[in-house]
């Protein structure tokens, strides 16, 4: 990389941490296409691969201010995206663990009032975090949770299909957080559309 490209990163970083949102976009439009291939690469799915790179430009924007690179911008975001590979492999495997746990467990499994009230307690705890979103968050959310697909609450709301997605992408982020990891788990089983 040379001199040049490195000035303008700094700059680009520079503003970027004064909350300069057309830093931010200068920073998406020279580097989303290159960070798209390489995590389509990672994924083979163009959904997941378009997914990552989003998060990573999320990311990107609310660490705004506490970046403190000393090296180029464009080898830190392809950093940033394998990483979320290496979180969404790991994941993939948690979750297999989890399911295979839950096919095998059908003759232990417990009474069905027990599982009744389990999963009242859960619905009960997911309406409680889910009063915290946004509202068009929350009717995305629980649209999802009815089986909608993402053209079906688009048309609802009257939103666009990415809004759709990054509301359902953001429920899911503050879902895993709150309820933690395999809690989060058995909701993305459940809910299967996220």
């Amino acid at each position: 990389m040379d001199e040049r490209s490195r000035t303008k990163d700094r700059d680009w970083l520079e503003a970027l941490s004064a909350d300069n949102k057309n830093a931010f976009t200068a920073i998406y439009e020279a580097y989303h296409n290159n960070l798209y291939l390489y995590a389509f690469k990672l994924v083979k799915d163009a959904d997941e691969a378009a997914d990552m790179v989003q998060e990573v430009f999320v990311y990107l924007w609310e660490k705004r201010r506490d970046l403190r690179l000393t090296g180029a911008l464009l080898p830190y975001l392809y950093e940033c995206v394998r990483h979320r590979f290496l979180n969404l492999s790991d994941h993939r495997k948690v979750q297999e663990k989890f399911v295979d746990y839950l096919q095998h467990r059908g003759d232990y499994a417990q009474d069905t009032t027990t599982r009744d009230l389990e999963e009242k307690e859960l619905m009960d705890y997911l309406d409680s975090v889910s009063k915290r979103f946004s509202i068009h968050m929350a009717e995305v959310f629980w649209l999802k949770r009815q089986g909608f697909r993402n053209d079906e609450i688009a048309g609802k709301l009257n939103l666009s299909i990415k809004t759709v997605k990054n509301l359902s992408t953001a429920a899911l982020k503050q879902l895993r957080f709150k309820l933690g990891r395999v809690i989060s788990l058995l909701i993305v089983i459940t809910l299967q559309n996220f």
